[in-house]
């Protein structure tokens, strides 16, 4: 999905993480502002949130975490880190072979 446009990919990783039992915030948005140049971005509200009201609910199925990866490997311990990075890489290589991997949304919405 390269070349999506900010709209479309704050649309998708919207959607997925509510297809996925997850919540954002209607005033929440994903978007390099126009004062800052591509590799800034990040999530801006729209309008005003009150205090206390529920930003992002991700659920875990949706988190790379790691954590249906070993935390041993041969004689070396792997940290959480570590495993999260590993997590990412495995996703970004899947993506590769399956259109359909649960997280290319995620993925997709990354600079």
């Amino acid at each position: 999905m390269d070349g999506l446009k900010e709209q479309d990919k704050d649309t998708n990783l919207r959607q997925w993480i509510l297809q996925n039992g997850g919540n954002i915030h209607k005033s929440l948005t994903l978007c390099t502002p126009q004062s800052l140049d591509d590799s800034k971005r990040g999530i801006f509200t729209l309008s005003k949130i009150n205090k206390g009201e529920e930003l992002i609910r991700l659920p875990d199925k949706c988190a790379l975490s790691g954590e249906s990866l070993p935390d041993r490997y041969e004689d070396r311990n792997a940290s959480p880190w570590l495993r999260c990075l590993a997590s990412l890489l495995q996703a970004w290589h899947l993506r590769n072979y399956d259109s359909s991997e649960r997280m290319n949304s995620y993925l997709d919405s990354l600079p």
